[in-house]
């Protein structure tokens, strides 16, 4: 009903005024007539959205990692873990040399495993030192079972006899690693929770235990393969000797007296660290997919046919590109954006050159250590101004890849499973629209 309207107005104008007008006037109002001006819209566009959590930074440090993560631990915790399975003759627990009451000594021997690391094979040492990468803490876990069998045909009274006298002791761990250049090292000392493990009534009764230590220093070496052992011995009640065993002259005679001959064991290492972690710089990129097509569809001739005519001329003015990154990681993130075609190579120069993403509100855990408050993360809005020509490089985007550094601040932060850095990207047009209607084709005289 406008679009009619327009002419009449127009008609009625020039009619009004025939009587008045002068001769280049009326040759004026014999040409075609348009109806000219500029119309200012604002239009928001969101073009791409994706988020990246911290498990995701699992595949730049290895791409065939095989560790795992533990599903109990609310902060990411990775561990790696293998068990053995064997047993110990009791025959060769035993010292040779003739005894006397009271020097009851058993053989020393060791009960240990080993595992192969692999979470940091992507990542030379010069990328640690420079990246001034600490982890707070690397737990070495040793879980040993164990119980003692005798030979056939030995009562349930000789079995209760061995269990009154003899006690399996376990100390002295040592850790064993071999670093990151290959370099194997040997920790002895190690101060392990409980610092001696003493089980008793071992004969046909399962026993475990499980011993802690924190090697810190041993992760920051990112090693590929680290080892325990832990001491084990016998325990001989020395009131063994008012039991009227005959003919014992060596501790072999008494162990074959009592008729143990086997024990039986399982050891479990298991070796964790949780993320958390003191970083100085670490790389890391990552990349939205913006589905098929990517932004081809963005085209500013089918918002002006919406506006209902062909001959609207847009173009763009003080238009802008948004990114709006909310970020609920306790790290500094400094990041660079790119434009990437169908083949993943860049269209032109990056979009963000560096722009630093504020880390997230955090939580003192105590400790020196802090953790992201999930009821206060961090949104920053980067803007660029979006020309013509940016446009036209947006319409040849499927991927956009962001390249970022994270950073801690002083102290450790724990990075747990829930924390993210989520991204969006939004086009907001501000077009000058330059309207040509044509009112009539042949003027009003």
């Amino acid at each position: 009903m406008k679009k009619r309207l327009l002419p009449l107005l127009f008609l009625f104008g020039a009619v009004a005024v025939t009587s008045c007008v002068r001769t280049e006037d009326i040759d004026l109002l014999k040409q075609p007539i348009h109806v000219q001006g500029e119309i200012d819209p604002n239009l928001g566009v969101p073009i791409a959205e994706g988020q990246m959590t911290f498990s995701d930074v699992f595949s730049l440090l290895s791409s065939t990692y095989s560790g795992l993560v533990d599903p109990d631990s609310n902060t990411i915790t990775i561990y790696y873990e293998a068990t053995k399975h064997d047993s110990i003759m009791a025959g060769n627990l035993i010292t040779m040399p003739a005894m006397t009451k009271g020097t009851l000594v058993s053989v020393d021997t060791t009960i240990g495993y080993s595992v192969n690391i692999n979470l940091f094979d992507d990542v030379s040492m010069q990328d640690i030192v420079d990246g001034n990468i600490d982890i707070n803490h690397f737990f070495v876990n040793l879980n040993v079972g164990l119980v003692g069998r005798c030979g056939t045909n030995v009562s349930q009274g000789m079995k209760d006899t061995i269990n009154s006298f003899v006690t399996a002791v376990f100390d002295s761990l040592v850790v064993t690693y071999e670093d990151h250049n290959g370099v194997v090292h040997t920790k002895s000392d190690v101060d392990m929770t409980p610092s001696v493990v003493r089980l008793d009534t071992i004969v046909d009764h399962y026993k475990s235990f499980s011993i802690k230590a924190d090697m810190a220093d041993i992760v920051n070496s990112m090693p590929r393969r680290v080892s325990a052992a832990i001491r084990f011995r016998f325990d001989i009640d020395e009131s063994i000797f008012n039991l009227s065993f005959s003919n014992i002259t060596y501790f072999n005679q008494l162990m074959d007296s009592i008729k143990l001959t086997k024990l039986i064991y399982d050891a479990d290492l298991k070796v964790e660290f949780p993320f958390d972690i003191h970083i100085g710089y670490l790389p890391y990129s990552f990349t939205l997919d913006l589905g098929e097509g990517g932004l081809s569809s963005l085209n500013l001739d089918s918002m002006a046919a919406a506006l209902g005519d062909a001959d609207v001329d847009v173009e763009l003015k003080e238009s802008d590109l948004n990114f709006r990154f909310v970020n609920g990681i306790p790290m500094n993130i400094n990041i660079a954006t790119w434009m990437l075609d169908e083949n993943k190579i860049p269209v032109g120069a990056p979009l963000i050159a560096d722009t630093t993403i504020a880390a997230s509100g955090t939580i003192d855990v105590g400790d020196n250590t802090a953790e992201a408050d999930p009821a206060n993360p961090t949104t920053t809005l980067v803007t660029m101004k979006l020309n013509k020509e940016m446009l036209d490089r947006l319409k040849q985007t499927r991927y956009m890849r962001f390249d970022m550094a994270l950073h801690t601040n002083t102290g450790h932060v724990k990075i747990k499973k829930t924390d993210y850095l989520n991204v969006k990207a939004l086009v907001k047009l501000h077009p000058s629209l330059n309207i040509d209607i044509p009112v009539t084709d042949d003027g009003l005289l």
